[in-house]
């Protein structure tokens, strides 16, 4: 006589990883208690086509790190050498030149995020709120070995901070990840009931495509402004996203146990937004702010 056993989980992690991780899409000026770069979401201009090869992020959108934080990474998790794929730029602001680090598309494990509506004058009725959105993630690079076969490089956490119709966009490729992978997860770790956590993955984040994707955004006439929207790189069709496709992104037993403990140690900085006095109530609509070029118009960006 044989019995049905039940399907053996397919990844190795620990047993507290969902109850320690929660769910990763529910948001919460208190400072996250470990090293934590900001990464902000950057606007491709048609201005700079020619010098698209050299940086594409520069032409096609992308992401920024300021180049103090990179020396940091590099120092702590990549034996001081600057994270492979990242170009240095110098930009000028309001306080002179400064230099950053740019890239088109990175590859980040979410931890949590938290979300807020802000504006430049609470007090001004008019004014719009816009969103602001942070993500905690854990970044990874994705080099090649000797064989040209490309491979994970876990490097540490890092927050993408986005603002405006960005911070829309971001808050929506996450949400279409764990909507994409649903089936495909619960499929590789049958013996848990929402299958494996959103959080186990490194998924694939920024702009993509031969072409530019520039979009006008915006409906007050001399406030609008042109955006490269920030998109996920996965297939739409649930039926390509395959338990194999899973297995390449796993972050591996000793990262989830690094997620875990990163997750924990920010419950505060989560939380902290979501009884912020500088707080506005949600428009009905999302916010028609105007998108700064090329940078966030926080340079550098605030940690709260």
């Amino acid at each position: 006589m044989t019995t049905n056993s039940a399907p053996d989980n397919m990844f190795d992690i620990p047993d507290e990883f969902d109850d320690a991780l929660g769910n990763p899409l529910v948001e919460g000026a208190i400072r996250l208690p470990f090293f934590t770069p900001f990464i902000w979401a950057t606007n491709g201009q048609k201005i700079n086509k020619a010098i698209a090869k050299e940086n594409p992020a520069m032409y096609f959108g992308g992401w920024t790190m300021r180049d103090d934080d990179m020396a940091q990474m590099a120092e702590y998790y990549n034996d001081g050498a600057v994270l492979p794929s990242w170009i240095s730029q110098v930009m000028e602001g309001d306080g002179g030149e400064f230099t950053v680090f740019m890239k088109r598309q990175i590859y980040v494990a979410l931890i949590g995020g938290r979300q807020r509506w802000e504006k430049n004058n609470p007090d001004d009725p008019n004014e719009k709120a816009r969103s602001h959105y942070q993500a905690l993630c854990f970044l990874a690079g994705r080099p090649k070995d000797e064989k040209g076969i490309a491979y994970f490089k876990p490097y540490g956490p890092v927050v993408l901070t986005v603002r405006g119709f960005q911070a829309q966009n971001l808050r929506q490729a996450f949400m279409d990840c764990e909507m994409r992978t649903r089936i495909a997860r619960k499929q590789s770790m049958p013996n848990k009931p929402n299958g494996a956590h959103i959080s186990m993955f490194y998924f694939n984040f920024g702009n993509f495509g031969d072409q530019p994707d520039f979009k006008l955004v915006g409906k007050t006439e001399g406030k609008q402004s042109t955006i490269t929207p920030i998109s996920l790189n996965l297939p739409t069709d649930v039926k390509e996203i395959t338990v194999d496709l899973l297995k390449q992104s796993f972050v591996g037993r000793d990262i989830a146990e690094e997620v875990i403990d990163y997750r924990k140690r920010a419950d505060e900085w989560l939380n902290a937004w979501k009884n912020d006095k500088a707080e506005v109530e949600k428009p009905e609509a999302i916010p028609q702010e105007s998108e700064v070029n090329p940078v966030d118009r926080d340079f550098p960006p605030s940690e709260d």
